[in-house]
């Protein structure tokens, strides 16, 4: 037991020095990033764009969808007096129509999505750069998000990075 006892202090004896002989500078700060991808030119020109490429067509969708919801509304109203044969030939036409207007739907919601998140990833990889500048710049060791840090009082880098990012072009 002796024997174990003083093999352990021995080991955190070493052990304790080995902060003090690798010992580095380690600087932390924090940043806003979503001020950051909000308030950049990039932000502004994704947004530009997706209006720009999506209104249109969802216009498009929303009165495809205005003008079913009306000819299913007509389609009930007159139904009581159509033959069967019309009433039926009618009705699929009314599900085809539904079922290919919600496949557009789900189209344009995919291809938003992908423009999107193409944009975005653009927009972080540009922040993730102009964050290594400033970083490597101040001599940082790490720069996170502030609303990734339950506490924090380390320095706010949030300006100098919307500078790099501006100088990032």
């Amino acid at each position: 037991m002796k024997m174990y006892r003083l093999m352990l202090t021995g080991i955190l004896a070493a052990t304790s020095l080995v902060p003090t002989m690798y010992a580095t500078e380690f600087l932390m700060a924090t940043m806003d990033t979503r001020s950051l991808v909000e308030s950049s030119d990039d932000m502004t020109t994704l947004r530009d764009s997706i209006t720009k490429n999506f209104t249109a067509k969802r216009e498009e969708i929303v009165k495809s969808h205005e003008k079913l919801k009306d000819d299913i509304a007509a389609f009930q109203k007159n139904m009581k007096t159509m033959k069967k044969a019309t009433k039926e030939k009618k009705e699929k036409a009314l599900m085809a129509r539904q079922q290919k207007l919600a496949g557009q739907e789900r189209e344009f919601q995919a291809d938003l999505y992908k423009a999107q998140d193409s944009g975005m990833k653009k927009i972080m990889d540009k922040v993730k750069r102009a964050t290594k500048v400033v970083a490597e710049k101040s001599g940082y060791s790490v720069i996170l998000p502030n609303n990734d840090a339950m506490y924090s009082n380390c320095t706010d880098v949030t300006d100098q990075v919307k500078e790099a990012l501006k100088s990032l072009k």
